[in-house]
């Protein structure tokens, strides 16, 4: 009996059900960035933008495990604008996930680009009290698409191997 099917559905079916779930997440927030382009746009004002510090647990590679808290950035923005007659406030930046640094000046970098002052805003026009400043996805959303791209071309070895 052939037990190469077998053995490449245990090793490929994690990697894939893995790769599948990574690629709903980053189409979401790809699909809801192509939306957002549409978007009809209106001026706001950025009211505070700060880098937030939060503490992490991050797992030591030890013999045991073990955690250690860390410290990890973000950017933070605060705006306000005015859409359909009436002010809202938002704090999204970009779609699709955050990412944490462990440099404050990674996370300050993007506040650069948005000291206090007026700022283009986009809204949802069916639902503005969702708004975004940049009508993208985020790096965080950019690594989940290489990731899952990584896991499909380790499947493809994989079948490859077993196969061959």
């Amino acid at each position: 009996m052939d037990f190469r099917p077998i053995i490449f559905l245990v090793a490929a079916l994690p990697l894939l059900l893995t790769a599948l779930f990574l690629l709903a997440r980053a189409w979401q927030g790809q699909r809801e960035a192509f939306a957002a382009r549409k978007w009809p746009r209106t001026t706001g004002r950025i009211i505070t933008a700060t880098v937030e510090e939060s503490m992490i647990r991050q797992r030591v590679r030890t013999s045991v495990s073990r955690y250690r808290w860390v410290k990890r950035y973000t950017p933070r923005i605060l705006y306000e604008y005015s859409a359909q007659g009436r002010i809202f406030r938002g704090a999204r930046i970009y779609f699709g996930e955050i990412l944490y640094s462990s440099d404050p000046n990674d996370a300050s970098r993007l506040l650069t680009r948005y000291p206090v002052g007026n700022v283009t805003v986009y809204y949802n026009p069916v639902n503005p009290a969702e708004a975004i400043l940049e009508p993208r996805v985020g790096p965080g959303t950019i690594i989940l698409w290489s990731v899952a791209s990584l896991l499909l071309i380790t499947i493809g070895f994989i079948a490859r191997i077993i196969f061959t």
